[in-house]
């Protein structure tokens, strides 16, 4: 089948979408059915994991979008640098976030003696790479960024119930 490979690519929440239809660079799709959707987020999410440790990663979805009775297959290479370019308000959102919550806490960078980060965004090597800019410190890989959150909930569940004493 054809293929859609000259289409740039948008990852969600960028790519402009309502309930009835779905944007894709160019490619306006009414009717975006649920399954279509949610095949191109797995891709999306596939590519953004690959991002991490790769300099590219390819989008291949077969079938994607059809008109005319012609099925079109969806073949993008997204590059990290336009993946960055693309995320850079969700960067900054993170950045406004980070500061707050220092802050909040009452401290400066050089506080810490440790920095971790959690979640599965943590992965991304922009992300890091300015978390490192700000703070002055490199992050603890000694958490997995994938189990952090749900290992700090073990621990303050011990903490308050008494199992737990002197962490925090």
């Amino acid at each position: 089948s054809p293929s859609l490979n000259a289409l740039p690519l948008f990852p969600r929440p960028l790519a402009r979408q309502s309930n009835d239809y779905v944007t894709v660079g160019a490619m306006f799709i009414s009717g975006f059915d649920l399954v279509l959707r949610y095949t191109l987020a797995l891709g999306i999410r596939h590519a953004k994991i690959e991002l991490s440790t790769s300099l590219s990663s390819r989008i291949y979805i077969p079938g994607f979008w059809h008109g005319l009775n012609i099925y079109y297959d969806l073949d993008v290479i997204l590059e990290r640098g336009t993946f960055e370019s693309l995320c850079k308000p969700l960067f900054e959102r993170a950045e406004t976030v980070m500061n707050r919550a220092i802050k909040d806490a009452c401290l400066q960078p050089r506080d810490f003696n440790e920095l971790f980060l959690i979640g599965g965004s943590s992965k991304i090597p922009r992300l890091r790479s300015r978390v490192s800019e700000m703070t002055g410190r490199n992050p603890s890989a000694l958490i997995h960024p994938e189990t952090g959150v749900a290992e700090g909930a073990v621990i303050m569940a011990g903490v308050l119930g008494g199992q737990i004493m002197d962490v925090l």
